[in-house]
């Protein structure tokens, strides 16, 4: 038994008949445009991780700060006051 018997390649053959250059050109195509996009994809990713970071920390100081000694001193007297 050879190898050739082992493969379909009459199926192969014939389904290859049918590819056209226009098939392989449209897919080659998209390819190309979705490894041109990669980039910008990744920048804008990274961008909103960095943003979304950021806000994070910020609110994370902004809490901390008014759960601080002065912080919590103010808000005590404020509602003395009212």
């Amino acid at each position: 038994m050879s190898v050739l018997d082992r493969f379909p390649t009459a199926e192969i053959t014939e389904r290859a008949s049918k590819v056209s250059g226009k098939d392989v050109a449209e897919l080659g195509r998209k390819v190309l445009l979705a490894l041109l996009a990669l980039p910008f994809i990744v920048l804008g990713w990274t961008a909103r991780a960095v943003v979304f970071s950021l806000a994070w920390a910020w609110s994370a100081v902004l809490v901390g700060w008014e759960s601080g000694p002065c912080g919590a001193a103010k808000t005590s007297r404020a509602g003395e006051d009212g």
